[in-house]
């Protein structure tokens, strides 16, 4: 695994329920190609000959009620120059987030080497049914 060093907002101890966070916000360059599996990221920049990845911990991932803080929820962030196999380890900032447009809470990854005129955003899995209690039906 490389971890490159991170940068979070408001502060690395800062602790939300992972129930609050509605979905994960990447800020690449325009044009990049972002593919998610699961709690995996791989991300190829335009042109090609960068390609890398992000990893979320996979008990942050999976919907909880319980309360991370940001420096937790990362536990991979690397990238690769073609053609070398080397994994170099990507610094990032990690955010904690609410997008005033829809009021939903975001945790949003920058990558220090570009300059994120991007946005691509990803929902993360919800309560699974029958959690929240449900109003009878008049």
């Amino acid at each position: 695994m490389t971890l490159g060093a991170g940068s979070f907002y408001p502060d690395p101890k800062f602790a939300f329920p992972r129930a609050y966070i509605y979905g994960i916000w990447l800020s690449f360059d325009l044009g990049s190609v972002v593919i998610w599996d699961e709690n995996r990221v791989d991300f190829t920049a335009p042109g090609g000959v960068v390609t890398g990845a992000i990893v979320f911990e996979t008990r942050f991932w999976e919907w909880s009620s319980n309360a991370y803080t940001l420096d937790f929820a990362i536990v991979e962030s690397w990238y690769k120059v073609s053609p070398s196999p080397a994994e170099i380890p990507l610094p990032f900032a990690l955010t904690y987030y609410t997008d005033p447009g829809n009021a939903l809470p975001y945790l949003v990854y920058e990558p220090f080497s570009t300059g994120g005129s991007g946005a691509f955003k990803h929902v993360m899995p919800s309560a699974p049914g029958g959690y929240w209690f449900q109003f009878p039906t008049v």
